[in-house]
């Protein structure tokens, strides 16, 4: 007599020994208590828990970050999967949701961003004992074709540094060819950043922008750097 009666879900694969449904998952379900893998039915859906998961579980992130991904939750992420069970996801469904995506025109990079959500998502579900593996793991990404950069030519730079001088921003857009700093750490660098004697920047903040409201913020990688540009920047 077996103690506990278990009801599979129809697409869970089960070994042929012959045995009616019922019992086989009772031999899962009690194998699984023994070898400590059992987990109780999780009743969130993909929605509830991408809603849950960003507004507590991401405290520690830069503002603009969890900006970013609120947006790819409400714009793609719950629109096609929201309302389907947490645990009940699997590889194929979301293979399918990446896949059309692809099709409507999203760029290749937009597509991987959008999964790199759902499977940090995933991930802390796993942590918090939801699911048992991550289902994004075995999903094909579009390939993400980097364009080449093609460097200004010798006169291109001249040209430019001789319009340059026309605006009252001159400053900015040479500092900005001559050192490659992004464009919230040019916005965001302060004169005590700027040591003349020398000819060092250091790079300790960025200026971001969240619902019309400016901050400062630390640089992307989370570390300072320090640049030693062209003799040029520091002259202008």
């Amino acid at each position: 007599m077996w103690s506990k009666l278990v009801l599979l879900p129809r697409f869970q694969q089960l070994p042929d020994l012959g045995l009616p449904r019922f019992q086989l998952g009772n031999i899962i379900f009690t194998t699984s208590i023994d070898t400590g893998t059992y987990l109780p039915s999780c009743k969130l859906t993909v929605g509830e828990w991408l809603n849950t998961w960003i507004s507590e579980y991401t405290a520690d992130w830069k503002p603009l970050t969890v900006c970013n991904y609120s947006k790819q939750i409400k714009k793609h992420l719950i629109p096609r999967l929201g309302a389907a069970k947490l645990e009940d996801l699997d590889t194929h469904t979301i293979q399918l949701f990446y896949n059309s995506l692809t099709k409507s025109g999203l760029a290749p990079k937009t597509v991987k961003n959008i999964h790199g959500v759902l499977h940090a998502a995933l991930e802390q579900a796993i942590s918090n004992g939801y699911i048992h593996k991550n289902p994004t793991a075995g999903c094909k990404l579009p390939k993400v074709v980097r364009p080449e950069i093609k460097p200004l030519e010798p006169e291109e730079i001249a040209r430019m540094l001789k319009e340059a001088k026309k605006d009252a921003y001159d400053n900015l857009f040479i500092v900005a060819m001559f050192t490659g700093m992004r464009q919230g750490e040019l916005l965001g660098l302060s004169w005590d950043n700027v040591n003349f004697k020398t000819g060092q920047i250091t790079i300790k903040q960025q200026l971001q922008c969240k619902d019309g409201v400016y901050f400062l913020e630390t640089p992307k990688s989370g570390k300072c750097r320090v640049l030693s540009p062209a003799p040029v920047v520091m002259e202008s």
